[in-house]
């Protein structure tokens, strides 16, 4: 770590630098592989001095600046490009605080001294039962005296004499078969100038004395007796991992480190039980609350409790006295008043020295117009304008009454022109023709089944004209007897299905026979110039507080039915357009608003396969 918000992570696939303050990670690439895997960005060991990173990789030694993330220097990159423990150039500790301007580095084939200035190195081998190339697998050690204690595979703890220049071994004397087998060290931490704690593959923690160079074997987990890398932390406890345990010591080994600042660290801030915001350690801006977010829970934890003998949270809001937490690391608060807070959290010993605080800042928000500020200015505003008012009301009523007047007689002579276009001329002279030929060519049932219809629907329109609106179930009625006899005088060729949602309010008001126009440009225009099946669709479906109708043909489009009517010179029939002029004029007067639109219909061909008319009304205002 380089500091408490910075931590620089070596891994297989690079160096990454992670900003706890900021939640960036950026990483630093070493250098481009001889070929894929990328060993050469496969970290092994990592070393921060002042603004220099010494990076050990599979295959090599690489110095970075810890500012710029540029490379400074490389060493020992000419080995092969191959798994780090098969490579000679793999870097297995450093040592960069020994001498000033040297570098002490353990590779696999040698123990090197290079030095920085001359950018010259010299060798340094044991030998050993292992290859050359294989034989220098030194784990970080430390210094005794004028030597280099340093656990190794295979060979125990190895000693290298900066003054001799020559390498000593203690092996485990733990006497098997496979000597070598049991002097396999992962790790050693000095517990004073005479010991270390080590832990050794295949029989588990001991205490290594550097004058004696003895082993004194501890009891172990079975987990660590695998062989584990020891760590030690700043509060002076070693801790190791294998097999998905932690483990730590019970006691601290060092006494002499410097005391450990603990830190109250909040993971979670919450309000209404929903995570709100992780606050970082090194500042944040004030919580933001809205003002129904008033009840709060904030999870947190002292650093390293482990090291205290016994302790209590405590609480302080807006400086009202502190309180006991009494629910170990969750503090949890109850409609809690609208405006800013500050609360503090702290962790105090039982002799009542402070050990830790933390301080955090929120703020509910509540509108203003809920403030007294807000009723003191309604007030003000409401003195200022009613004089104003007054004297406008009377205008604007007189207004309009006459606004009103002008649409109502203008809605009249529309409803007139309706009630013509829906009944016109033509559809009765058809209609009567269609009689006449029932009345020869079909039997007596037939015929009267179809005046029967007739004369309902024209009950229907004449009822129904008189009424502004009417109920949906009501329209539906209406139209279902025109299409019924739309249908028998086109002699049943199309076939026809108005499909109601459950959500459709029955009782929901429109103007009457406000569909029919777009029903009948469906069947003339559209299905009777079509051979072959013949659908028209009605689908009625509600949406909170707005109807939609839906008229869907597969007839032959609109732009083919205008081609056959320039043909015969025929125009069209003025329905649709004053059923527009209509829905205007009713949205003056009532709190319907509506409107339509007309959509083409293609095929994945970009063939014309229907017409889609979409109509919706809307309640402006609650009934």
């Amino acid at each position: 770590m380089e500091s408490d918000s910075i931590i620089w992570y070596g891994e297989r696939k690079g160096l990454y630098k992670l900003d706890l303050k900021n939640l960036t990670s950026t990483k630093i690439k070493l250098d481009e592989p001889i070929f894929p895997p990328n060993y050469r960005n496969y970290i092994l060991e990592l070393e921060l001095v002042k603004d220099t990173l010494y990076v050990g990789t599979a295959n090599g030694l690489y110095l970075v600046n810890k500012n710029s993330h540029k490379i400074i220097s490389k060493h020992f990159i000419n080995g092969k490009d191959v798994k780090h423990r098969e490579s000679s150039q793999s870097v297995q500790s450093i040592y960069p605080k020994l001498e000033k301007d040297v570098v002490w580095v353990a590779l696999m084939n040698g123990f090197y001294r290079l030095d920085l200035r001359t950018n010259t190195h010299k060798k340094h081998t044991i030998s050993s039962i292992w290859s050359d190339s294989l034989a220098h697998n030194f784990n970080r050690g430390y210094q005794h005296e004028s030597n280099l204690m340093m656990p190794a595979y295979g060979l125990g703890m190895v000693a290298f004499n900066f003054k001799t220049e020559a390498f000593s071994r203690f092996e485990t004397g733990i006497k098997y078969k496979d000597d070598w087998r049991y002097n396999i060290i992962r790790s050693a931490i000095p517990i004073n100038d005479s010991t270390a704690l080590v832990n050794v593959a295949k029989l588990g923690n001991a205490v290594f004395n550097n004058y004696t160079k003895t082993y004194k074997w501890l009891k172990t987990p079975d987990a660590m007796m695998d062989g584990v890398f020891l760590n030690l932390d700043r509060s002076g406890y070693v801790w190791a991992s294998k097999r998905g345990q932690i483990f730590r010591s019970t006691i601290p080994l060092k006494t002499y480190i410097k005391p450990f600042k603990h830190i109250i660290d909040v993971s979670s801030f919450k309000a209404n039980n929903t995570l709100v915001k992780r606050p970082n350690i090194d500042g944040y801006a004030p919580i933001q609350l809205n003002e129904t977010e008033r009840n709060i829970d904030i999870e947190f934890s002292i650093s390293k409790p482990y090291v205290l003998d016994d302790f209590t949270y405590q609480y302080n809001l807006d400086e009202s006295g502190w309180e006991t937490i009494t629910d170990p690391n969750d503090l949890k608060l109850y409609d809690v008043p609208v405006g800013h807070h500050n609360i503090v959290i702290r962790a105090i010993s039982n002799t009542g020295n402070n050990l830790a605080s933390r301080e955090l800042s929120f703020y509910i928000y509540q509108p203003f117009y809920k403030s007294s500020y807000f009723l003191g200015l309604i007030l003000l505003a409401l003195l200022i304008l009613t004089y104003f008012f007054g004297r406008y009301k009377k205008g604007r009523r007189i207004r309009e009454e006459e606004l009103k007047t002008s649409y109502e007689l203008k809605l009249t002579k529309l409803e007139a022109e309706a009630l013509r276009s829906q009944i016109n001329p033509h559809f009765i002279f058809n209609t009567l023709n269609s009689i006449k030929y029932y009345t020869i060519k079909k039997d007596k049932h037939e015929t009267l089944n179809f005046i029967n219809e007739f004369s309902t629907l024209i009950r229907q329109i004449l009822e129904t004209s008189r009424k502004p609106l009417v109920s949906i179930d009501d329209e539906l009625k209406t139209i279902t007897s025109y299409i019924e006899i739309e249908k028998l005088r086109f002699s049943k060729t199309f076939n026809y299905h108005i499909d109601i949602d459950t959500s459709v309010d029955h009782h929901f008001q429109i103007p009457p026979m406000i569909i029919q126009p777009f029903i009948e440009n469906a069947i003339w225009h559209g299905l009777m110039h079509k051979d072959g099946d013949r659908q028209l669709t009605i689908r009625i479906k509600q949406e909170v507080k707005t109807l939609i109708l839906e008229i869907e043909d597969n007839g032959i489009g609109r732009k083919a039915s205008n081609n056959i009517s320039k043909k015969k010179s025929h125009k069209s029939s003025l329905g649709i357009s004053i059923t527009s002029n209509r829905l205007k004029q009713l949205e003056m007067l009532s709190n319907i608003k509506s409107s339509f639109e007309i959509f083409d219909l293609y095929s994945s061909n970009n063939l014309a396969i229907g017409t889609k008319v979409v109509i919706k009304f809307k309640k402006t205002t609650n009934d």
